[in-house]
């Protein structure tokens, strides 16, 4: 790339200054590479006469991008803004822009500056290029709508056939090559990681402990691992700084489906992927679904890293901890569980460090009971309280849970009411009109089927965790997973004012409102009829805590 000076550009000059414009998706040693544009582009201006100022170049970007958004075209927009050039000269008309918006703001920025777009093919020449630049331009976008059209049905067949439909392997994943085509794989370096991250946040540690871990590790984000894995460096290209593991972006990587081998696809139409200015918009996490087959049953592209009641079981666990916006995220045990008995309010702490403990107060400035208690009281006692009443029990954990295929629904009633409206333009019995009439019906039958698991959404299916409660506080690694237990399990502790003669077990109340999460583990193992029930405390125990989303179980004699 080379860069003139003003007195060297000026267009005054009996020889007209050109810039020349070199644009490519992809560099390659072919006819459209770098290169060859370049030496196509300089024999044409040394037979115009043309003296060549600068030459800036767009390699791996596309045609589709905003003019402002590439870096050789921007330098291109100064020179037009400074009225330093006669022509801007490139290759073909699609290295300008292959959108109509931004060919259409490329043409008004050559008017403006009084210059002109010139192609070394011919089809934009030195005085006609405005007329015939607009008609072009209508044929490149249409050109560039088909090659999208194509490259979607190519990638929804792909993904229909379970096979990778292309772009980078989600973290955890790689690439694969097999019977002739593309598909996923366990990553030797990412995926154990990844597994190791799920069991953490199930046993109850915090995402943002996870993410100071990972950072402080220097373990490179996914969109850097990426960029190395395709043999590129991990910093980002436009900032120059690399990138930084985020709590949203470890929280959508562990709740994606994609863990457990699932295809996932952005169902939304074309327009709602691009912004304004046709700019490609990155899909969210709640853009996506899983991938349907004929029979409406979810594509695998890969092996599971993660089983599906270990996916499920880190959903629940993430939504579970969602702290509100303006809520303090701190590892004390009882935040957010611990309230003043006075007024309701919830109590924070304050560290004493020259004390070496901290004390739970209630932070209503107008309560009049100001309680308070020490931690290094409260929360041994609490312990003590909640294991004692439901240590020997097991958390019910979801085992599987009917998806939502909303979105599904949808593409498919538009299908019906495309193909509907296709088929009464066709003459009946004629084969184009059979072909539509086989398409409607394994729609409508495919619609039917997500229709009825539509109508199950949400339903889950319960087990006994196979640890009891007092094993997972055992195992707990922090506090922050302490009161993930404590959540779960709904306790609720109140504290009064501090009184002569009061102890801690006077002053401090533990509720359990929650015992439908938990199953008594020893008396659970003996279900075996929905009839049958036995007339113990332990029985007793059993049902009221197994009563889960109206869910009922009852106990065999035999226990």
């Amino acid at each position: 790339m080379t860069v003139p000076t003003l007195a060297e550009s000026a267009i005054t000059y009996d020889r007209p200054a050109v810039v020349i414009y070199i644009r490519l998706s992809r560099d390659a040693d072919d006819s459209t590479s770098v290169e060859s544009q370049r030496e196509l582009c300089e024999e044409y201006a040394a037979r115009m006469g043309w003296r060549v100022i600068a030459v800036y170049e767009d390699v791996d970007v596309s045609g589709a991008t905003r003019l402002e958004d590439r870096p050789g075209m921007s330098r291109v927009l100064d020179l037009l803004a400074a009225r330093r050039v006669r022509y801007v000269l490139a290759w073909k008309l699609d290295r300008f822009a292959r959108s109509m918006i931004e060919f259409g703001r490329f043409m008004a920025a050559l008017s403006l500056a009084g210059a002109e777009g010139i192609t070394t093919d011919g089809v934009l020449s030195p005085g006609g290029s405005a007329t015939v630049g607009k008609i072009m331009a209508a044929i490149a976008e249409i050109e560039r709508d088909m090659i999208i059209a194509r490259t979607v049905t190519a990638k929804d067949r792909l993904r229909k056939q379970g096979r990778w439909p292309g772009g980078k392997a989600p973290y955890g994943f790689r690439i694969v090559k097999r019977d002739g085509g593309k598909y996923l794989d366990i990553d030797p370096e990412t995926g154990p990681r990844v597994r190791e991250m799920v069991r953490r946040v199930i046993a109850g540690t915090r995402i943002e402990t996870l993410v100071d871990e990972l950072n402080a590790a220097g373990v490179l984000a996914p969109s850097a691992y990426g960029r190395v894995q395709r043999g590129r460096p991990p910093e980002n290209s436009r900032t120059g700084k690399l990138p930084k593991w985020t709590a949203t972006a470890l929280k959508d990587l562990l709740m994606s489906p994609t863990l457990t081998g699932t295809l996932m696809h952005d169902p939304r139409p074309q327009h709602e992927k691009t912004d304004a200015n046709g700019k490609r918009v990155k899909a969210r996490a709640k853009d996506l679904r899983p991938v349907l087959d004929a029979e409406g049953r979810v594509v695998k592209v890969g092996p599971e890293l993660i089983s599906e009641a270990e996916h499920l079981r880190v959903r629940e666990a993430l939504k579970s901890r969602s702290v509100p916006m303006g809520a303090r995220a701190t590892d004390t045990m009882l935040l957010h569980i611990a309230e003043c008995a006075g007024c309701g309010h919830a109590m924070y702490t304050n560290f004493h460090r020259n004390k070496g403990y901290s004390t739970y107060r209630c932070a209503n400035k107008d309560c009049t009971a100001h309680a308070f208690i020490a931690d290094k009281l409260i929360e041994p006692y609490v312990a003590s309280e909640v294991l004692a009443a439901i240590g020997a029990f097991r958390p019910l954990i979801k085992a599987a849970e009917v998806a939502d295929v909303s979105a599904e629904i949808a593409r498919d009633r538009a299908a019906v009411e495309s193909l509907s409206e296709a088929l009464v333009t066709l003459p009946a019995g004629s084969p184009a009109w059979d072909a539509v009439m086989a398409q409607l019906t394994a729609t409508n039958k495919r619609l039917a089927k997500l229709e009825e698991q539509q109508a199950r959404a949400g339903e889950a299916t319960w087990v006994p965790a196979p640890t009891t409660f007092a094993e997972d506080w055992h195992a707990a690694p922090d506090d922050s997973a302490r009161r993930a237990l404590l959540r779960m399990a709904g306790v609720r502790v109140t504290v009064r004012k501090a009184a002569p003669g009061l102890t801690v077990a006077d002053r401090v109340t533990v509720e359990i409102t929650n015992p439908d999460a938990l199953a008594v583990a020893d008396t659970l193992d003996a279900i075996a009829t929905e009839e049958t029930t036995l007339n113990t405390p332990a029985a007793d125990a059993a049902r009221n805590a197994a009563s889960v989303r109206g869910v009922r179980l009852q106990v065999d004699t035999a226990a």
